[in-house]
């Protein structure tokens, strides 16, 4: 990964950070809505848990420029991803949900701006 892309992404989870619970309830609907193998937390659960997913993917989004720090969270991540029984084929599928949600959010962000600014 460059240095661009890893600015990027520093940027997309500072975005997200004062709002993650509504991007994880957003992403949460998106999953919904899709034909997965995996096992899912309820709505609930990722209400409960939305800070502790962002508190992860903060984490190694910010050490990506170093591998071995990263590591340790890549492997813990990928036993829960065992355990709820996540297939290859749902790969894409997360990808293109989680792609959806920061649109939808992103948009919802530009909107308010745009009607703070015109009152």
């Amino acid at each position: 990964m460059n240095r661009y892309h890893h600015t990027l992404l520093k940027r997309s989870i500072a975005t997200l950070k004062p709002n993650f619970h509504c991007f994880a309830i957003t992403f949460y609907n998106q999953l919904t809505r899709q034909p997965l193998s995996l096992q899912y937390p309820s709505g609930e659960q990722i209400n409960e848990r939305s800070y502790l997913l962002y508190c992860a993917l903060e984490r190694t989004i910010m050490h990506l420029d170093t591998p071995p720090n990263v590591i340790p969270f890549i492997e813990h991540h990928a036993n829960i991803l065992a355990k709820l029984k996540l297939a290859e084929q749902d790969v894409p599928t997360l990808c293109s949900a989680f792609m959806t949600t920061l649109k939808i959010r992103w948009c919802s962000k530009k909107y308010a701006g745009i009607r703070r600014s015109h009152n």
